[in-house]
């Protein structure tokens, strides 16, 4: 095999062998030696020892970094464990810019060896391996990426964009890359310290049968986190298909997770169990599929044309006056397939996007009904609310998404999508006014106050900006900034946005942030704080952040009631200042004493009975504290 770089490391375990073949092993090592010396010459007198680019000529990303040393191991060529730096010592070539970091875990802080790092910008990737410190270096054109890991064990996991409508997956969402929720990282120079964090996985595997415990091959499996939990992996393992047996797997990361089955000859999973997984940890679920209730067929106009993709849409009731709720979706080509275990009369609608929906249909459902070949209707009617959107630089923000809520008496709220040239329209809203906004990754955010029936004009996106400063804790390294509200003229969206910051010398600078009045927060492996900021649009705001780990503390002392005297029993606990979580608690004792460990930033809470009371921890606070607590009558 020939080598890729000119390395390989050759293994001899002298202190194991006995002095008498001490020369005879001596003698191999040298000859193997002289191979691996006439190896490495050949490969540098070969040419060019860049490495090549991944992914289409032109894209941005290319691959470098230390791979793992070769070593002559039973015959062949093999590669062998990896070293311990140093690692890229070489300047990178012309055109690119050097990232270096390191993997840590994000529960431990611990570096995680022997990964594969990959840098994307959504039309090709650039690898390269964690050493055993943890450490990667990679050379990259400048630009946006999004750098996640691939490991066994290991997933970067993000939280998932905002579903505009439910529907069943894809089979081409099968272990595919969520580039969306990774963070966004932008190269433009060297950067140093861009670490990033994965978490342990857990498995949940099992098998899926028919009710005669046959196994069902092909059936779409997905695992949706049932606890608040929004963290998904990047590459997509919470989706998979059945093999030829039934069986299927799901990599994911710690949380509760809703598991269930989609097959298209059958109706629904009979049961969608909800699986606690614990990192590290295999947890089975075998699902069983039954017929179900199915309603198949396509969404077309009124001229006989496919009606693009939209929602399916269901009825509170078996009444169509009782309103409507997205309960699915269509394709591209107006195929659809609704499925359940409900029995009774279900009620529903195609609704496309810029279009009006289609009148309701009735459907009886009970285990086994099918109805094949249904056909909705879209009727051609005019818009009763038209407008376009662009972007700062007045390019057309194609296939951006528009939410319209209602402000007056009589109204509803809608969400539609604009068209390749930015071009909206809203049907069947009633008159009245309306609230417009939209948020484009990148591209800012806007709003708008209309009225219906009318024009909503053009919608321009604030643009971007920069937010920089000092992060007091971080010398060189990187901390996680999220934007989760940005607030326009007229309302507030949420973008959910999430970005990489680089720290170098204790400054940082974050770029391509919406210009707004934004509400986020920051954090690291220590720390997790809330921010707001302001950043007009090209414009520079600064904010320093604290970033430090917080210091430890110990307070301590008498709780009391409001004629002085001590309670026994109260309840003292520990609220983490940045998590919001308990991270200590315990009682006061039979003469109201106390003592808890806890940081600042946090806040102590104290509850009984009798009453409640709070006590914020300041970071100047003295590391052993002594107070005492008066309980003010209240709900507890």
């Amino acid at each position: 095999m020939k080598p890729t770089r000119g390395s390989c490391v050759l293994e001899m375990p002298m202190a194991a062998l006995p002095p008498t073949r001490s020369r005879n092993w001596l003698l191999a090592f040298g000859v193997a030696a002289a191979l691996c010396v006439s190896l490495v010459a050949w490969r540098h007198g070969g040419g060019d020892d860049r490495p090549t680019r991944s992914g289409r000529d032109g894209a941005g990303a290319q691959p470098s970094g230390p791979a793992a040393p070769l070593r002559f191991h039973d015959g062949r060529w093999q590669r062998g464990n990896r070293r311990l730096g140093p690692i890229a010592a070489a300047p990178p070539a012309d055109g690119l810019v050097r990232v270096t970091g390191a993997v840590v875990d994000a529960a431990s802080g611990k570096p995680v060896p022997d990964v594969e790092v990959v840098f994307s910008d959504g039309q090709s990737e650039a690898t390269t391996q964690s050493d055993l410190a943890g450490r990667y270096s990679i050379d990259v054109r400048a630009g946006h990426y999004r750098p996640f890991v691939r490991a066994a064990g290991m997933i970067s996991v993000g939280e998932s964009p905002r579903e505009r409508l439910p529907g069943r997956p894809r089979t081409d969402q099968i272990a595919a890359s969520r580039l969306e929720i990774a963070p966004d990282l932008a190269v433009y120079t060297n950067l140093s310290g861009a670490d990033l964090e994965v978490v342990r996985a857990g498995v949940i595997a099992g098998r899926v049968f028919d009710r005669a415990g046959h196994p069902i091959a092909g059936a779409l499996v997905r695992a949706t986190p049932s606890d608040g939990h929004e963290l998904r992996p990047v590459l997509g393992t919470d989706v998979a298909e059945t093999d030829l047996d039934g069986t299927f797997q799901l990599e994911l990361g710690e949380a509760h997770y809703v598991v269930e089955a989609f097959h298209d000859r059958y109706g629904a999973t009979e049961s969608n169990p909800t699986i606690a997984l614990v990192a590290g940890d295999t947890a089975t679920a075998d699902l069983t599929m039954i017929a179900g209730c199915v309603v198949s067929g396509r969404v077309i106009r009124a001229d006989g044309g496919d009606a693009g993709d939209g929602a399916l849409e269901r009825a509170w009731s078996s009444d169509a006056d009782s309103g409507f709720y997205p309960n699915g979706a269509f394709e591209d080509d107006g195929g659809f397939r609704w499925t359940s275990i409900e029995e009774g009369d279900v009620t529903l609608r195609a609704w496309p996007w810029k279009a009006p929906p289609s009148l309701a249909r009735t459907f009886a459902c009970r285990d086994g009904a099918r109805y094949d070949d249904v056909v909705f209707t879209i009727p051609n009617l005019g818009a009763d609310l038209v407008g376009s959107i662009e972007t700062a630089g007045g390019a057309p923000a194609a296939r951006a998404f528009v939410d319209i809520v209602g402000m007056s008496d009589g109204t509803m709220n809608q969400q539609e999508r604009a068209d390749d040239l930015g071009r909206w329209e809203v049907f069947a809203l009633p008159p009245g006014t309306y609230q417009v906004t939209a948020y484009v990754a990148g591209e800012g955010a806007v709003s708008a106050i209309v009225t219906s029936p009318g024009s909503g004009g053009t919608l321009r996106l604030s643009g971007t900006g920069s937010l920089v400063g000092r992060a007091a804790g971080i010398s060189d390294g990187t901390f996680t900034l999220t934007v989760n509200s940005c607030a326009t003229a007229h309302t507030t969206v949420s973008p959910r946005s999430r970005h990489l910051v680089t720290v170098r010398g204790g400054s940082y600078r974050a770029d391509g942030l919406p210009a707004c009045a934004m509400r986020g927060e920051v954090s690291n492996r220590t720390r997790k704080r809330g921010f707001e900021a302001t950043i007009e649009a090209g414009g520079v705001a600064t904010l320093d952040l604290d970033l430090a780990p917080p210091r430890a503390k110990t307070v301590s002392g008498v709780v009391r009631d409001d004629a002085g005297r001590p309670i026994e029993g109260a309840s003292v606990t520990v609220l983490s200042g940045d998590l919001g979580d308990s991270s200590a608690s315990t009682t006061t004792d039979v003469d109201g004493r106390f003592a808890v460990d806890a940081h600042g930033g946090d806040v102590i809470m104290f509850g009984h009975h009798q009453g409640t009371s709070e006590l914020p921890v300041g970071d100047d606070d003295p590391d052993h504290r002594q107070v005492d607590i008066t309980l003010t009558p209240g709900d507890w």
